[in-house]
């Protein structure tokens, strides 16, 4: 291959890598976004010992500047009666996230609260946070 073409694919793959890296080379204003929006948080639940998704029975709130929201299913069992996942939040700013959460119905309730998840932002919006919920089985 040609040294100078060389350089200029070269030169083409790092500039795109530096730029997918989040550096800056690419700017973004809020006309460049695609898609939908995402969340600021998601709390994905997980088993206590192994690490992997579990379905759960909860809800959750999101505490930020003086407001209170409460959380959303964000991936839901096929059935749609549990969820892997809740979201919640909408901007850049520090959290408080709570959430109880059950195994299975009947089971007893988890609680859990997050203090200050911090979470990013550009022009598009934010840059979410996944927070891991370990359920212990209690049943």
């Amino acid at each position: 291959m040609n040294p100078v073409r060389l350089r200029l694919v070269s030169l083409l793959l790092v500039t795109l890598s530096l730029a997918s890296c989040g550096y800056g080379y690419i700017s973004v204003v809020a006309g460049d976004c695609v898609g939908p929006g995402y969340p600021a948080v998601v709390a994905e639940f997980v088993d206590a010992d192994s690490g992997r998704p579990v379905a759960a029975n909860a809800s959750g709130t999101v505490f930020w500047r003086g407001y209170a929201e409460p959380m959303v299913a964000w991936e839901r069992t096929s059935s749609g009666l549990q969820v892997y996942s809740l979201a919640g939040g909408d901007s850049a700013g520090a959290y408080r996230v709570e959430i109880d959460a059950a195994r299975a119905v009947g089971a007893p309730v988890q609680a859990f609260t997050f203090e200050r998840v911090l979470v990013d932002a550009d022009a598009c919006g934010p840059f979410t946070v996944r927070l891991r919920v370990p359920l212990q089985r209690l049943f």
